[in-house]
C-alpha cells in the first residue's frame, strides 16, 4: 500500500495489515486533526481494506454514502481525528493509466512488469494520483468557482456548476405525489436487435445525444392535471392505453402507461392509436441552451485531449441528476422528457432494416445516408465497420480489422465477469449454422445458440462442460 501527504512525503506499507498500519500512522500525527483521503476506485476497492481497519481502530462513522452496495463517500472518526473518504473514479470513471496518458504523464507499464518493479509502480500511481487531485481541484476552482474533488460524483458537481453559472430560469421540483406517479415510467431507449449473429456491418453513433435533447422544449411548472386536452396543442405527460399498434414495430411493446406528449405524437404518426384517461399539463420551457454550448464548444474545439473528455462527461452527467431525490422533490419531469426526445430521435434511424440499436447508436448492414452524418451535436458518426459480431441483450462483441470490441453490462456482466475486461481470443465457428462457440484463452465458456433465440451457456468441468442456464 502507499500514500503521499500533502507535506510531499511518499510512504510504501508492505504488509498484510497495511490498512491497520495507515490508519495508526496518520493518527499519531501531531496537530494534525483533518484528512481528506482520495483513493481511485475506493468504492470497488479500498474501501474493502480501510473500513475494517477505520472499525477495528475504534473508528465511528459519522456518514455514508452507499450506491449499488459499494461505499462512495465515507466520513469517519478515530478518536479525536476526522477521515474523510472520497472516490476520484467517481469523478472522471477512467483508469489512472488513460488519465494519465490524456494528460501527457507518461508511464511504461510493460517495463515495469517485465522487471517486476511493483515499488516503482506503486508510487507512480500514488504520486500521479497526487498531482491528478491538486491539477483538478485547481483547474475547475479557476474556471467554475467550484472544486470538483469536493463533491461525491461529477453529476453531482455539474449540477451545481449549472446552478451556480448556467441557470437562469428556476427550474421547478415536482411534489412527491406526482414524482410517484411518473417514477415507474421512467425508462431508457429499449435495445433492440433484429439479427443474433452478423458480419459486414457499420456501427453509428448519435453526438451527444443526450446534450442534444437538452436544447428542446422541457416540461418545467407543473399546471395541473385535466381529463380533456387537444393534442396539438397539449404540452406534458398523458395515461394512456394502447388501442392499436403497427405489426413489425420496433418501438415500444407496453400496453398502457404515462408517455410524454411528444412521444405520443411521433407514435400516432406511425400508426398508433390511444386512448386518453388524464392529462398532466407542464410548462414547455428551454432550460439547458447556455451549459450545452458551453461544454459543446469546449469539446469540439479542445487541443487538450483531457479537456475533450471532461467536458463529455459533463455534458452527460448533468440531465441524471434531476431524476434523483433531492430534499423529498425532484425534476424528474426533465429527465423523463429528456429520454422520450432520445427514443423519438432514433426511431427515424429504425424506419430501414437495421442489426442492433440502443440508446443513442444503431448497426445497419449497409452504410447510412450522407445527410445524417456529420460533426455537429446530434449527427450521425461512423464508429467501427465491422467483419463479424454477436449481439444479445445487454452484451455484444465484434471484430474490426484491427481490433476486438467486447461490451457488457447489467446481469450479464455479474454472471459471467470474463466477457468484459480481460483480453481474450474469440472465434465465431459454424458462422451459419445453428451452433457455435466462443473460445476463450483456456476455453472456459461454451455457448449453444438455438433457433428460438434462446442462448445457452456451459462452464468447463473435467469431462466437458457443465450447464449453468440462460442468457437470452
Amino acid at each position: 500500500m502507499g500514500y503521499y501527504l500533502s507535506t510531499q512525503i511518499l510512504t510504501l506499507i508492505n504488509s498484510k495489515n497495511c490498512a491497520e498500519i495507515f490508519i495508526k500512522k496518520l493518527t499519531k500525527i501531531k496537530f494534525w486533526r483533518n484528512y481528506y483521503c482520495f483513493a481511485h476506485n475506493f468504492a470497488n476497492f479500498d474501501s474493502f481494506f480501510i473500513l475494517p481497519a477505520l472499525i477495528k481502530a475504534g473508528g465511528k462513522i459519522i456518514q455514508i454514502f452507499i450506491r449499488n452496495n459499494n461505499i462512495i463517500f465515507l466520513y469517519c472518526r478515530v478518536g479525536n481525528i476526522n477521515f474523510t473518504f472520497r472516490d476520484t473514479f467517481l469523478h472522471i470513471g477512467l483508469p489512472l493509466s488513460k488519465i494519465f496518458k490524456m494528460i501527457g504523464w507518461k508511464k511504461n507499464f510493460l517495463v515495469m512488469f517485465k522487471k517486476r518493479n511493483l515499488l516503482v509502480y506503486l508510487s507512480f500511481d500514488v504520486i500521479g494520483l497526487t498531482r491528478f487531485v491538486y491539477f483538478l481541484s485547481s483547474m475547475t476552482v479557476r474556471l467554475y468557482g467550484q472544486n470538483m474533488l469536493g463533491y461525491i460524483s461529477i453529476a453531482q458537481f455539474a449540477f451545481e456548476i449549472y446552478k451556480s453559472i448556467f441557470m437562469f430560469k428556476i427550474v421547478y421540483f415536482l411534489s412527491q405525489h406526482l414524482r410517484q406517479m411518473l417514477q415507474p415510467y421512467f425508462t431508457g431507449n429499449k435495445i433492440l436487435i433484429t439479427k443474433n449473429i452478423a458480419k459486414k456491418l457499420f456501427f453509428y453513433d448519435v453526438n451527444s445525444m443526450y446534450p442534444f435533447m437538452m436544447l428542446k422544449n422541457l416540461p418545467n411548472n407543473y399546471l395541473g392535471i385535466k381529463s380533456k386536452e387537444k393534442l396539438n396543442t397539449f404540452f406534458g405527460f398523458a395515461g394512456v392505453v394502447i388501442l392499436k399498434q403497427p405489426k413489425n414495430t420496433f418501438y415500444c411493446n407496453f400496453k398502457k402507461g404515462i408517455l410524454f406528449s411528444e412521444e405520443i405524437k411521433m407514435l400516432i404518426k406511425n400508426g398508433y392509436k390511444f386512448k386518453f384517461y388524464y392529462f398532466i399539463r407542464f410548462k414547455a420551457e428551454k432550460l439547458f441552451n447556455e451549459y450545452i454550448q458551453h461544454f459543446y464548444l469546449l469539446k469540439k474545439f479542445s487541443k487538450l485531449k483531457f479537456w475533450t473528455y471532461f467536458s463529455k462527461i459533463c455534458l452527460n452527467s448533468l440531465y441524471g441528476k434531476f431524476a434523483t431525490k433531492i430534499s423529498k422533490k425532484n425534476a424528474l419531469q426533465l429527465s423523463m422528457a429528456i429520454n422520450s426526445y432520445s427514443r423519438v430521435e432514433m426511431i427515424q434511424y429504425r424506419q430501414k432494416y437495421f442489426i442492433y440499436s440502443d440508446t443513442d447508436s444503431i448497426i445497419y448492414d449497409q452504410y447510412l445516408k450522407k445527410k445524417y452524418i456529420g460533426k455537429d451535436i446530434g449527427m450521425m458518426k461512423l464508429v467501427d465497420i465491422i467483419e463479424h459480431g454477436y449481439f444479445i441483450p445487454n452484451y455484444y462483441t465484434y471484430l474490426t480489422k484491427s481490433s476486438r470490441i467486447i461490451k457488457a453490462k447489467g446481469m450479464i456482466k455479474k454472471v459471467n465477469p470474463i466477457l468484459k475486461g480481460l483480453i481474450f481470443n474469440f472465434k465465431l465457428a459454424y458462422f451459419k449454422k445453428k451452433s457455435w462457440k466462443i473460445f476463450l484463452q483456456e476455453t472456459v465458456f461454451k455457448f449453444t445458440y438455438t433457433p428460438n433465440n434462446v442462448i445457452y451457456y456451459y462452464k468447463k468441468i473435467k469431462k466437458g462442460f457443465d450447464w449453468i442456464g440462460k442468457l437470452y
